[in-house]
């Protein structure tokens, strides 16, 4: 009786395969952010830096709706709720949106110049 209440969803290797190298990409590419804040000196780094955070970016959204296929996925500021269709849940720190907030504070200056010619007209 209790086998009956589960329930069951098979998933291919294929698309768990490309789900799990997605986020080994996507997890050597905030490394690989970090490691350029870190040593950002020049405005060659900053580029490149941002380049490396809107990937990642991509790359996290990619995985959510991928895996929303096979479970509830539901977005809060900061935080991520996957719940599977058995009943389990869990909380992570949703990735894209630090990387959106860290973008936002790399470019804050120039950012500001925009904004404030824009408004002042």
């Amino acid at each position: 009786m209790v086998f009956n209440s589960l329930m069951l969803y098979i998933i291919s290797i294929d698309k768990m395969f490309t789900v799990y190298q997605l986020q080994e990409i996507n997890a050597v590419l905030i490394l690989v952010s970090i490691i350029l804040y870190v040593l950002m000196q020049n405005k060659i780094t900053k580029y490149i830096l941002s380049i490396v955070l809107s990937t990642v970016i991509v790359l996290n959204y990619i995985i959510y709706y991928l895996v929303s296929s096979y479970e509830v996925i539901k977005l809060y500021p900061f935080i991520v709720v996957e719940i599977s269709y058995s009943g389990y849940s869990s909380i992570s720190f949703d990735v894209g949106q630090i990387a959106i907030i860290a973008l936002i504070m790399l470019w804050r200056k120039e950012l500001r110049n925009v904004l404030s010619k824009l408004f002042s007209r």
